[in-house]
C-alpha cells in the first residue's frame, strides 16, 4: 500500500470502525415491544395447551377451547416407583373416574384482593391478583416511576407531608407508577384472546397405583381466594363425588419486600399413593423498557451449580454462558416442537453433559427482573439448588398492540419433579420469586441473592453483533469506579467529567506522542515533496516502481509514513472507554433517573435537560415521539450538536494535515471524510444517553486544548532549536535516553558473545560415534 494511500485508509478506518459500533447500537436487529393491557373482564373458559409432542408431559403454551382435564397419559419419571410386583399388596379396586378441579367457595362476583401497598413506608410493591389460575394479574413498585420528573415529584410530596405541610405537592398520576409486568394477554388459533397471569398455574398429572396417569387443569376459574394472597383449589372424582386432592397456593412475602415465597402444597387424600407432578408458568416478557436509541433488550438468565464432584459444599452458583436473548428464546419456541431436547431453557446439553444442577431461572429488561430460586434460609433449608423444578420449556403466544398489529409474546413453563404422595401426605413445590430492580447492592450484597449468586442477572452487556466488542470486565469496573467518585462527588454528572480527566491524563503520554509524531511526519513530507514530485515525473505509468523509489527516499530522509498515523492512536485506545460507559449507561440501574450538576437545571421550573443522565439530555422536550425517517425524536437534543462544534473545532488542531504525497483527488476524498465525520457522530449520538454524549464532550474539549498546548511547546522547542538555544532538559532527557539504549546495546553485545561462545565450545568438541550395536551392548 502506497504511504501516500495509508493516509486515507487509516483514518478512513478509524472512522468506519466508530460509525460501525454506533450504527450497530442504533438499528441492530432486535425484537419490537409488546403492548401487554390487561383484559378487564378475564376468560375463564380459556385453557392452555400442550406445546411439547402427545407424548410428552403439558407445557404452558398454546391457548385452546378446552376448560376441564386433559385425559392423556404422560410419560412416568424413572426416579418414582409405586408399588408393583408380586410382592405389592394388590391396588385397591377401581380406578379414578373423570377428574376434575373445582373451587370450595365459588368466587364470581368476587374482585380480586391485592397484597402489599403502594405506599413505600408499608411495602416495596403491590401485587394485583387475577381472578383465574391463581396468578398475579399485576405488580406495580411503591417507589419506582417512569420518568425522573415523576419520580422528584413524589419526593417532594413526600417529603412535604412528613415535614406537615397543610398543602404538599400533588402526587404524579398513577399511570406514572412502574408496572413490572402486567397479565399476558394471548390469541388462539381462533382469534379468541384470554389472560395469562403471572407465574400461573397450569396444571398438575396424577398417577396412581393401579390407574392411568391424568392431566388435570388448573387454569380457569377453578380456584377459591381464601385471603389476599392464598388461593385453594380441589380435584375431585366425578364418578364416586370425593376429593381426590387438596390444592392450595400462597404469596408471602420476605423482609426486604422484594422477595417472595410462593408455597404450594398438595395433600393427598385419595386411598391410595399417588404420583404428583406440577406444571405452571414461568418468567415471560417483562415490560419493555421506553428507549429511542436501542433494540429490545430483555433475557432469560439462568443459574446453575457444579455436581458434587465438582463442588462438594455446593455453595458456588454461576450464571456464565446461560444467558439468552430475548431472540433466541423465540428461534427456539418455534423449532421446539420439532427439536424438543436441543431447544429447552434447562436442561441443556450443557448442564447435561457437566451434570449441572439448576439454582434459579429468571426474565430481565434493562433494569428490573423477575427470577424464581430455592428458598435458601439456613439453617433449615441450606440448599442453593432448586430441586422442584426439572424442565424449563420456552412457549410462544401472539397479541395485539394497540394498533392492532399482532406481535409475538415469550412466556416459559414450568415442569416440576414428580413426587410420590402417600395417603394423607403432603407434596410441596415450593419456591422464592424475587421481584425487584437489578442494583447491585441488593443482588451482590444481600441474601438470599448474594448466596445464590444472582448478581450474574446484571450484564452491562450490549446485545447482538455488539456482544463481543462492549468490554463487560471494563464495564463493571467502570461502574465501581464511578460509584467510587460519586460517593465522594455526591453527582453522577461531576463523577463522568472527573473520569474524563482521569483517562486523558493516563493517554496523555501517548498523546503528545502521537503529536509530536504526527507534526514532524507533516514536517517531513513537506521536505521532500519536491523530490517526490520529480519521481512521479519520471514514473509516471509505473505505479510499481514508483513505491519503490518514495519508500527508498523516506527511508534516507527518515521519514515515517505512518507517523500521521499515531495521532489517532489515543481515539483508538477510547473506543473501549466509549463502548463500556455505553452499556453502563444503559443498563446500571445506579445512573437510572440520575440527574447531572446537582439538578442545577431542574431548578427553573422543573426544566427536564440533563435531568436523567441515562436517557437524551431533552434540551427542548416535545412531550411526544415524532418519528423521522429511522429515527424517533422526544425532543431537541443539545450536546450531540454541541459535539459537532467541537468536532469542527477538534479537527483543526487534531487532524494530520494533508500529505505531500497526496493527489487533488485524495485530498478532496480526506475533506469529505472529515465532513462525514462531523456529520456522522452527532446523528448517531443524538439519541444516546446525555451521560455519554457529556463524556464525549468533554472528552473532545479537554483532547483541544490538550492539543494545543503541545503544538504550542513543539514549535517553542523548534524555535529554540533554530535560534541556537539548547533546552537543558531535552538534553539530559535525550542523554538520559541515549545511556538506557547504550546499557541495553552492551547487554545485547554481551548476551551475543555469550552465545557466539557456547557455541563454538560446542563445535569443538569432540563427538565419539557408536555402532547400533555398542549402542545396544551400552
Amino acid at each position: 500500500m502506497e504511504p501516500a494511500t495509508r493516509k486515507i485508509v487509516l483514518p478512513l478506518i478509524a472512522g468506519m470502525f466508530a460509525a460501525f459500533v454506533i450504527m450497530a447500537l442504533v438499528f441492530g436487529p432486535g425484537e419490537q415491544g409488546v403492548s401487554q393491557t390487561e383484559v378487564e373482564s378475564p376468560v375463564t373458559t380459556a385453557k392452555v395447551d400442550i406445546t411439547a409432542a402427545e407424548a410428552t408431559a403439558p407445557a404452558a403454551g398454546r391457548p385452546t377451547e378446552s376448560t376441564a382435564q386433559t385425559e392423556n397419559a404422560a410419560t412416568p419419571s424413572a426416579d418414582v416407583t409405586l408399588p408393583q410386583g408380586d410382592a405389592a399388596l394388590s391396588p385397591p379396586e377401581g380406578g379414578f373416574g373423570y377428574l376434575e378441579a373445582r373451587p370450595p367457595v365459588s368466587m364470581e362476583g368476587t374482585d380480586p384482593g391485592s397484597l402489599g401497598s403502594l405506599d413505600p413506608s408499608v411495602a416495596r410493591m403491590k401485587l394485583a391478583f387475577a381472578p383465574t389460575a391463581a396468578g398475579i394479574s399485576q405488580i406495580t413498585f411503591s417507589d419506582f416511576w417512569k420518568s425522573g420528573q415523576a419520580k422528584r415529584q413524589a419526593a417532594s410530596h413526600r417529603a412535604a407531608v412528613s415535614a406537615g405541610s397543610a398543602d404538599p405537592p400533588p402526587m404524579p398520576s398513577e399511570d406514572e407508577r412502574y408496572v413490572l409486568q402486567n397479565s399476558i394477554r394471548l390469541q388462539n388459533d381462533e382469534g379468541r384472546s384470554f389472560n395469562t397471569p403471572i407465574l400461573a398455574a397450569h396444571s398438575i398429572s396424577v398417577r396412581g397405583w393401579g390407574d392411568q396417569t391424568r392431566v388435570v387443569s388448573l387454569f380457569g376459574a377453578v380456584w377459591t381466594e381464601v385471603e389476599p394472597g392464598s388461593f385453594r383449589t380441589e380435584i375431585r372424582d366425578q364418578s364416586s363425588g370425593k376429593v381426590i386432592l387438596d390444592v392450595t397456593r400462597r404469596f408471602v412475602f420476605s423482609a426486604d419486600g422484594y422477595d417472595m415465597a410462593l408455597e404450594q402444597r398438595v395433600i393427598n387424600k385419595s386411598d391410595r399413593p399417588l404420583a404428583l407432578r406440577w406444571y405452571q408458568y414461568g418468567p415471560a416478557d417483562l415490560e419493555l423498557e421506553g428507549t429511542t436509541y436501542l433494540r429490545d433488550v430483555r433475557r432469560f438468565h439462568v443459574g446453575f451449580l457444579f455436581d458434587p464432584s465438582r463442588d462438594p459444599q455446593q455453595k458456588h452458583v454461576l450464571s456464565q454462558g446461560m444467558m439468552r436473548e430475548r431472540s433466541d428464546v423465540i428461534s427456539m419456541g418455534e423449532a421446539f416442537s420439532d427439536a424438543i431436547d436441543e431447544n429447552r431453557l434447562w436442561p441443556t446439553e450443557q448442564s447435561l453433559e457437566e451434570d449441572l444442577r439448576l439454582s434459579w431461572f429468571g426474565a430481565t429488561n434493562r433494569y428490573f427482573g423477575l427470577c424464581i430460586h430455592p428458598i435458601y434460609d439456613p439453617p433449615d433449608r441450606p440448599s442453593r439448588r432448586l430441586s422442584v423444578i426439572e424442565l424449563i420449556e420456552p412457549a410462544l403466544g401472539k397479541t395485539v398492540d394497540g394498533d392492532g398489529l399482532e406481535q409475538q409474546v415469550v412466556t416459559t413453563s414450568l415442569h416440576g419433579t414428580e413426587q410420590l404422595v402417600s395417603t394423607g401426605q403432603t407434596a410441596s413445590w415450593d419456591m422464592g420469586v424475587f421481584a425487584g430492580p437489578l442494583e447491585r447492592s441488593i443482588l451482590n450484597h444481600e441474601q438470599p441473592y448474594e448466596a445464590l449468586g444472582m448478581g450474574g442477572l446484571i450484564l452491562y452487556l450490549m446485545s447482538g453483533c455488539c456482544t463481543f466488542c462492549t468490554f463487560a470486565w471494563l464495564a463493571d469496573f467502570m461502574i465501581v469506579f464511578l460509584s467510587a467518585i460519586n460517593s465522594i462527588v455526591f453527582d453522577w454528572g461531576v463523577a463522568i467529567i472527573i473520569l474524563v480527566f482521569v483517562v486523558r491524563a493516563c493517554l496523555h503520554p501517548i498523546t503528545r506522542k502521537g503529536q509530536i509524531g504526527m507534526q514532524k511526519s507533516a514536517k517531513a513530507m513537506g521536505e521532500i515533496k519536491p523530490e517526490l514530485d520529480k519521481l512521479r515525473e519520471r514514473f509516471p505509468n509505473d505505479n510499481e516502481k514508483m513505491r519503490q523509489e518514495q519508500m527508498r527516499l523516506m527511508q534516507e530522509k527518515g521519514v515515517n509514513p505512518l507517523g500521521c498515523a499515531t495521532g489517532m492512536l489515543p481515539m483508538f485506545l477510547q473506543m473501549p472507554i466509549w463502548i463500556a460507559l455505553y452499556a453502563v449507561l444503559f443498563f446500571a440501574f445506579d445512573l437510572r433517573q440520575q440527574w447531572a450538576f446537582y439538578g442545577f437545571f431542574q431548578l427553573f421550573d422543573g426544566w427536564a435537560f440533563m435531568g436523567d443522565l441515562s436517557a437524551p439530555d431533552n434540551f427542548i422536550d416535545f412531550g411526544i415521539q415524532k418519528e423521522f425517517l429511522f429515527f424517533t425524536f422526544t425532543g431537541i437534543n443539545l450536546l450531540p450538536l454541541l459535539m459537532g462544534v467541537v468536532f469542527f473545532i477538534q479537527q483543526k488542531y487534531m487532524a494530520p494535515p494533508p500529505s505531500a504525497t497526496m493527489t487533488d483527488d485524495q485530498k478532496k476524498q480526506q475533506k469529505m471524510m472529515k465532513i462525514m465525520m462531523l456529520v456522522l457522530f452527532p446523528i448517531m449520538l443524538y439519541g444516546a444517553p446525555s451521560g455519554l454524549t457529556l463524556y464525549i464532550l468533554t472528552s473532545s474539549i479537554i483532547g483541544t486544548t490538550e492539543s494545543r498546548y503541545i503544538r504550542k511547546h513543539i514549535n517553542r522547542m523548534e524555535e529554540l532549536a533554530e535560534s541556537g538555544v539548547i533546552d537543558e532538559k531535552a538534553q539530559a532527557k535525550a542523554e538520559r535516553k541515549k545511556k538506557r539504549q547504550d546499557k541495553a546495546g552492551k547487554m545485547y553485545e554481551k548476551m551475543l558473545e555469550n552465545a557466539q561462545a557456547k557455541r563454538k565450545q560446542k563445535a569443538q568438541k569432540p563427538r565419539n560415534f557408536k555402532s547400533k550395536s555398542d549402542r545396544e551392548k551400552s
